[in-house]
């Protein structure tokens, strides 16, 4: 059921909540652009729906700027922690896991950096990593370095971007599916490419959420990652086209205790679909 939560400054944060509401709460961070509604949290309430699998109660927060959720100018990941806690304080919900998928990986990691006594567990799926690393930054692909260029200095090229996209998403979706390979096409059942199609509807409502994460994510994060002590591990394939692995690897070879799980020969999509069993199994051992 969609939702939202009026902050104190007047905004609000828009979501939607999946899985068993009596669960172990799971805040989940969406891609970018993307929304509450989202193909890999429709798959984990699924799943979650399941006998004998553990049960979470999956609150999908949108940032600002994306879906129902109010724009925050010049917004930074440390602001995203502050909307994250005042969020589960409305809730009456104290401790949580979280899981970011692709876009939104900075801000999982954030939050376990800022919330220590907070977080329980963090799961990463093909996640985006600092990009002011130049190993990192020469890893991106020529769209999303013109993305990251563009929302430094030309964003109208952004507004005009999701402008075409909001307009006609299903054409969106099904151009990028036509480039996928036979063996890509099979990873993705038709019935996630609807999904997809309509959170990326929801996510182009407005230009700022998409602006302001490629803003973010081609800046510093201004955190100290031997500092965080929570567990988190992260799931990347080594064919992922969008995102590439060397991310992950470079932020679990410098957060204290992080783990790595390499995907083969899935592409982004899949990728953050995939290995959600195995994630609400680690996901789970936080709970006890």
């Amino acid at each position: 059921m969609d939702s939202f939560i009026s902050l104190p400054d007047g905004r609000k944060i828009g979501f939607a909540q999946y899985g068993n509401p009596v669960g172990f709460p799971l805040f989940f961070f969406h891609g970018t652009p993307s929304s509450r509604i989202n193909s890999t949290v429709k798959t984990l309430h699924t799943l979650i729906s399941h006998p004998n699998t553990p049960q979470f109660r999956v609150i999908a927060l949108e940032r600002p700027g994306y879906g129902i959720s109010d724009p925050q100018p010049d917004r930074t990941l440390n602001d995203w922690v502050q909307d994250t806690l005042i969020t589960a304080d409305l809730l009456g919900i104290e401790k949580f896991a979280i899981m970011g998928v692709s876009g939104g990986g900075p801000y999982a990691i954030a939050v376990s950096h800022g919330a220590p006594e907070r977080v329980t567990r963090t799961a990463i799926l093909s996640g985006i990593g600092p990009l002011d690393v130049p190993e990192l930054r020469s890893s991106v692909s020529a769209a999303e370095d013109m993305m990251l260029k563009a929302a430094e200095h030309a964003p109208e090229k952004l507004v005009a971007w999701i402008n075409r996209v909001k307009d006609d998403p299903a054409a969106f979706v099904n151009q990028i599916y036509s480039l996928l390979s036979e063996e890509q096409k099979n990873q993705l059942p038709r019935d996630i490419l609807e999904i997809y199609i309509e959170s990326l509807r929801e996510g182009c409502r407005q230009p700022d959420g998409l602006i302001s994460d490629y803003l973010i994510f081609g800046r510093s994060w201004n955190m100290e990652f031997s500092r965080i002590r929570i567990p988190i591990r992260f799931w990347h394939s080594d064919s992922d086209e969008d995102v590439a692995i060397r991310n992950a690897e470079y932020l679990s070879s410098v957060i204290p205790g992080a783990e790595l799980i390499r995907l083969n020969g899935l592409n982004h999509y899949a990728s953050a679909i995939t290995p959600l069993r195995e994630v609400i199994l680690y996901m789970s051992e936080g709970t006890n």
